[in-house]
């Protein structure tokens, strides 16, 4: 017999419970009733005898079933399965995400088998770890935020299932007590109004399928993978615009990255002697634009490739800023339009950042008109500014986040 203190346990069906010197019992009849009783016994064993032909009166002749299912054990989960079974509880919600994830996952396990081969089950790792993976990625002069989405498929993982099953994992990675260190904030290696002009020339002779690509993220502001991602019935050169929306392999950053642009007379005229190139004939209008050098559309790792690759040799022969990639292309546009008078709250809507205010984010509303004053600066700016490369770039400069 228990003396003051409160105790329960289940035993099929049927809770116990032992409280200020009683045992009580509580379950569900076979007509699904609510049933509570003060049970006349003063012993354990005589309340779990009880509590059976409680069972056995609710089972009947074992036409009922229970409607709780046993929890399956994690015993001796390896480090794989853990990674693996975390990911798809955890149900990424776009593609996008997914392969960073899948990405951040394969990583840290040809991480652990090269570092801690003697490792195999999930329960044996610790927050040393953790820290001697993230020197590594240190170590290997990674940026900040290529460092930030590797590390969390593995955060995320250790979170679920110290969660799910604290009696036997913890958060491993939650004890390393790790903070990455922000960078120090930098303006953006952008290019001016000559080096732009002088990149997109090169581009459309040595890199075909990447230069539409440059012109709308260069020109029209899109982050890589929206002008990847765009549709044929998306880019509308008559009217001059260019829709923004969710596809079969890309979903928009955030509510304000769908959007409908107008296009400058610049990128269209750019853009409609790379489709006639193209020769894009009775495609549907929900197909891929641009596609690969395989023909394919664009995935992640094609088009991370081919940038990488194409910028590579770009920086041999052009002369571009340290620490150029693609995506500065868009900081280029960015930083050009607002050099020509362009408003910064119009500027931040026509490329789809979300609005910092709730002015910005519920009441005010653009119209064509200013959209259209965004391409018509970044045109004069352009036009203004076209001379040969400088080590300088005249005019206001914003720097842009992706």
């Amino acid at each position: 017999m228990i003396e003051g203190n409160h105790k329960t346990r289940k035993i099929g069906f049927v809770m116990l419970s032992f409280a200020n010197g009683k045992w009580r019992a509580r379950y569900k009849d076979k007509a699904g009733a609510d049933v509570r009783r003060v049970l006349p016994v003063a012993d354990e064993s005589e309340a779990v005898e009880l509590a059976r032909q409680y069972n056995r009166e609710i089972l009947g002749d074992r036409d009922a079933v229970p409607t709780w299912k046993p929890r399956k054990s994690h015993e001796g989960m390896t480090v794989r399965d853990g990674l693996m079974k975390a990911l798809k509880a955890s149900g990424a919600h776009s593609a996008g995400h997914t392969i960073n994830s899948v990405r951040g996952c394969n990583r840290f396990l040809e991480f652990m088998g090269r570092v801690y081969p003697d490792i195999v089950e999930w329960a044996e790792l610790k927050p040393s770890v953790l820290k001697a993976w993230v020197c590594e990625l240190q170590s290997a002069s990674l940026a900040f935020d290529s460092i930030r989405l590797l590390l969390a498929p593995t955060r995320q993982a250790s979170k679920f299932w110290a969660l799910e099953l604290p009696e036997s994992f913890r958060d491993w990675t939650a004890a390393a007590r790790i903070r990455l260190q922000k960078p120090i904030p930098k303006q953006p290696p952008v290019l001016n109004a000559g080096r732009l002009t002088a990149f997109l020339d090169w581009l459309a002779v040595n890199a075909k399928r990447l230069y539409p690509l440059g012109v709308l993220q260069g020109m029209a502001g899109l982050r890589e993978y929206e002008a990847a991602n765009v549709c044929v019935g998306d880019l509308d050169l008559r009217s001059g615009y260019v829709t923004v929306g969710k596809t079969a392999l890309h979903a928009p950053k955030n509510r304000a990255s769908y959007r409908r642009i107008p296009l400058g007379r610049l990128a269209c005229a750019r853009l409609t002697s790379a489709l006639h190139a193209m020769a894009v004939i009775n495609a549907s209008s929900e197909e891929p634009l641009f596609l690969n050098d395989r023909h394919r559309p664009f995935g992640t790792s094609a088009l991370e490739s081919g940038w990488t690759r194409t910028m590579r040799r770009a920086r041999s022969a052009l002369d571009l800023p340290e620490g150029f990639t693609a995506h500065h292309l868009r900081a280029s546009f960015v930083s050009l339009a607002y050099a020509g008078g362009a408003d910064s709250r119009s500027l931040k809507t026509y490329v789809g950042h979300a609005a910092p205010d709730i002015l910005g984010a519920h009441y005010l509303s653009l119209s064509d008109s200013d959209m259209r004053s965004v391409v018509a600066c970044f045109d004069k700016a352009v036009d203004n500014q076209n001379q040969p490369a400088n080590d300088g770039f005249s005019g206001r400069i914003l720097a842009v986040a992706r």
